[in-house]
């Protein structure tokens, strides 16, 4: 279940066997090859049905989530695009801060995605929560986020983004809901 300005989330319920056990376990990594959607397990669990058998149920979390590890360390001053402050925050944060226990390896902007968002924003704090200081930011200026693996670089990247407004439709942009393509 992806979230233009929140955390995601997934569910996996699968039948229950030896290599599943070992591959769905608290921590592991899940994603599909079609989806940009990347998730880490936190509670995998097992359910025994006497008719159905054994099932696994592992519930994931977007890998957003690993922003919420981090906050902003220094006093923190910024003019200009949301595009520019979110980098630099990141940067400053979660790429190359000063005190590099905080980096987090493989993890980098798709900058052009930033010079989208050029709504502009003051802002000054010290030790906010970088995720819930994006999500805000986000929700406050109509914009999504994501962070995705990208599997040739093997690199968490960041992006921003803006949803197409479809409230103004043309005669041959539209958009179909039906029960023949599951409402979606």
């Amino acid at each position: 279940h992806k979230k233009y300005n929140d955390l995601g989330e997934c569910e996996i319920y699968i039948p229950c066997d030896i290599e599943m056990l070992s591959i769905l376990r608290k921590g592991h990594y899940v994603f599909r090859y079609d989806d940009d959607m990347f998730c880490k397990i936190e509670t995998p669990e097992i359910t025994t049905d006497a008719e159905a058998g054994d099932y696994i149920t592992a519930t994931a979390t977007d890998i957003c989530k690993i922003l919420s590890g981090r906050i902003i360390w220094d006093n923190f001053v910024y003019t200009g695009t949301v595009g520019g402050f979110i980098k630099k925050v990141l940067i400053e944060n979660v790429i190359n801060s000063t005190q590099r226990f905080r980096n987090i390896p493989n993890f980098t902007i798709d900058e052009s995605s930033l010079d989208s968002i050029t709504d502009e924003i003051t802002y000054t704090t010290k030790s906010d929560d970088i995720l819930q200081l994006i999500i805000s930011t986000c929700k406050t200026v109509n914009c999504g986020f994501r962070v995705y693996y990208n599997a040739n670089t093997q690199k968490l990247v960041f992006r921003l983004y803006r949803g197409k407004n479809k409230a103004t439709m043309q005669s041959n942009e539209y958009v179909e809901f039906s029960p023949q393509f599951a409402n979606i």
